[in-house]
């Protein structure tokens, strides 16, 4: 199987299909440079062959390359273009893009400012592999971070720029030299910092000292906040258990809580269960953003650099003046809330509810919002549940008859 080839003045040849494909090109109906494998002049046979030319033009292709470009050597190439993501450069009529990666060890560079075009600049070839040629123009010169490795530990103090704000953080120049990072963990001991981009901006420089040396990904890690003393360490004597403090609401998290922030800057949490003693749908139903409110330091969060505040805390519950005040046995009046299968949901007081249980709901003579007279029976002070009784509050079959 194969094509007949048609090379004018009635010559013809054959290509077999298995010479007429290079790497997966199918070249059917192309004028093709062939080689010619086999010519018998008597029997008029012509047999060609595109495989062996591309091959064989490939094997030159890349002796040529070779000669030009040998592995791990510095060569001098010329700067054709620059673009956001690296720059072509030419040698001896080839044409050869170094990606971004490969210029510079540095992860955040401007090209266009760092580099010219027709500038002549050392590279060193990488890989020639299948006549595709790979330059490093970082590989010419000595790995900054080895450097910085060896002068600089974990504690010093460094020079920082601002370079990119990442979701986690924000990417820096460290001293001009090497690549960091700096965690929003690492901003403020006083504040919850969600994102770096609240407090800096692009080129903001400030000073910070080195916490870890990244060298799988050659990058410093470095903080701020360390560079004072960590006022947790003696936050109980500053911040004692117990004691009250003025806050202003910032953010309400519907069934999480709200973030308090202190006068002193300190950032404070308060779990929705520490709101009121008193039942509400949504937390924006007692408090909003911006109120000033006092509050009870009821604990320590040391993990997220917070106090643990109440609100409810500041007044006694509904439950110790209910039992300080009431005893089993004793008659009051009670409100009904809820109207349930099996028993009848009242407000004793503001806060504290007890329940009538019933046979039959549908019996019951009273309704929601009715206000009864009943007897205490039962106060389970560990489960914080009253079981109250009164007389009549279901009509007997009797008492419809009559």
């Amino acid at each position: 199987m194969g094509n007949i080839v048609d090379f004018g003045a009635n010559v013809t040849g054959f290509l077999p299909m298995s010479h007429s494909k290079a790497y997966g090109r199918d070249l059917t109906g192309q004028k093709l440079p062939l080689k010619i494998i086999t010519f018998e002049e008597d029997k008029k046979n012509v047999v060609v062959s595109y495989r062996e030319y591309f091959d064989e033009k490939m094997k030159q292709e890349q002796e040529k390359i070779n000669k030009n470009f040998p592995v791990g050597e510095k060569i001098r190439v010329k700067i054709t273009d620059l673009k956001e993501n690296g720059m072509e450069v030419t040698k001896e009529g080839f044409c050869i893009f170094i990606p971004l990666h490969e210029i510079s060890y540095r992860r955040h560079i401007n090209v266009a400012e760092n580099f010219k075009i027709d500038d002549e600049i050392d590279a060193v070839v990488i890989s020639t592999e299948k006549g595709d040629v790979r330059l490093s123009i970082k590989k010419s010169f000595p790995d900054p971070f080895e450097k910085f490795l060896k002068e600089k530990k974990h504690g010093d103090k460094v020079k920082i720029k601002i370079d990119e704000i990442d979701g986690d953080g924000a990417f820096v120049d460290v001293d001009g030299v090497v690549d960091g990072f700096l965690p929003t963990g690492e901003i403020s001991y006083y504040k919850k910092i969600n994102n770096a981009g609240t407090v800096f901006k692009k080129d903001d420089e400030m000073e910070a000292v080195i916490i870890k040396m990244d060298e799988n990904q050659k990058l410093v890690i470095v903080s701020i906040k360390r560079l004072e003393k960590n006022p947790w360490y003696n936050i109980e004597e500053r911040y004692p258990v117990g004691a009250r403090v003025i806050g202003i609401i910032r953010e309400i998290s519907e069934r999480e809580g709200v973030t308090v922030e202190l006068e002193e800057n300190f950032d404070a949490f308060m779990h929705v269960s520490n709101v009121s003693w008193f039942n509400f749908n949504q937390i924006s139903d007692v408090l909003k953003p911006g109120d000033k409110k006092e509050f009870k330091i009821l604990g320590y969060d040391k993990n997220k650099y917070r106090l643990l505040l109440g609100l409810k805390q500041l007044s006694q519950s509904p439950w110790s003046s209910f039992i300080n005040k009431y005893k089993e046995g004793n008659l009051i009046d009670v409100k009904i809330t809820e109207i349930e299968d099996n028993y009848i949901n009242c407000q004793i007081v503001e806060g504290v509810f007890g329940r009538i249980f019933i046979k039959n709901k549908l019996k019951v003579k009273y309704k929601k919002g009715d206000v009864i007279n009943v007897k205490i029976t039962k106060i389970d002070r560990e489960q914080k549940k009253v079981v109250l009784f009164a007389k009549d509050v279901e009509v007997t079959d009797e008492k419809k008859e009559l």
